[in-house]
């Protein structure tokens, strides 16, 4: 069963570079409904299904790392000089994500039982706004190729954290691991509000507010998950 899910969670991760990169040059029309749905989506899906968790396992020191990750991640954005850095920042974000996420799927998957289907459902699902956020950032600047790269070494990093997951999370300390999370989170936030200060043109309004209230409403539906420790807590007791 890891096989599948492994697979299926990097085809999830694709879906997002693959449909902006296929309505690329298609017109204001699109961009506008992705944007919405990009914008809608990913802060929803972390203030309602992400931050709560980690905000039980850190406290409030959860939020003051996520806006570290926000603000960092503007700092470093904010010179044109500094872009190739701050693009490798946040990338690197996805890849530590990414590793996470497939150790995550290995102590979910392993012996099957009623946990697994649910559990590994809501941590596929969430690799789609991943993928999304990815596009947004790599496809304006390195077209492609380079999106599809990076992706490339996104998902490698999803089957390698598969192959050592019980390991990874058994000697990895569980605050540092949630503080990593929360700085990433706040980094993928500064990626999804960034360039949307002309989303809404009088034209491609309602279809920019359409794709936004879409994504708001796929981040509310989708399946939730617990945090990586407690997954993994939850497994590891199993009879």
């Amino acid at each position: 069963m890891l096989a599948f899910a492994v697979t299926f969670s990097i085809l999830a991760l694709a879906v997002g570079p693959t449909l902006l990169a296929l309505g690329s040059g298609r017109g204001p029309a699109v961009h506008a409904i992705v944007d919405g749905f990009v914008l809608g989506l990913v802060p929803a899906l972390i203030a309602l299904r992400i931050l709560p968790h980690l905000y039980a396992q850190l406290g409030s020191s959860a939020v003051a790392f996520l806006a570290l990750g926000f603000i960092g991640l503007s700092i470093v954005s904010h010179s044109s000089g500094r872009l190739r850095v701050a693009t490798s920042l946040t990338v690197g974000t996805f890849a530590v994500h990414s590793l996470v996420d497939g150790a995550s799927l290995a102590v979910a998957t392993r012996g099957g039982g009623a946990h697994a289907l649910p559990l590994t459902l809501g941590l596929v699902s969430h690799r789609i706004p991943e993928g999304l956020l990815l596009g947004t950032l790599l496809l304006p600047r390195f077209g492609s190729r380079g999106t599809a790269a990076a992706t490339m070494l996104v998902a490698a990093l999803t089957a390698i954290g598969a192959i050592s997951g019980e390991r990874l999370l058994a000697h990895a300390d569980s605050h540092l691991l949630h503080a990593m999370i929360a700085l990433g989170m706040g980094a993928m936030l500064r990626v999804a509000f960034h360039r949307h200060s002309s989303l809404f043109h009088k034209r491609d309004f309602a279809l920019g507010a359409l794709g936004l209230l879409f994504g708001a409403i796929l981040a509310i539906v989708l399946p939730v998950t617990k945090d990586v420790e407690s997954t993994a807590s939850t497994v590891r007791t199993e009879p």
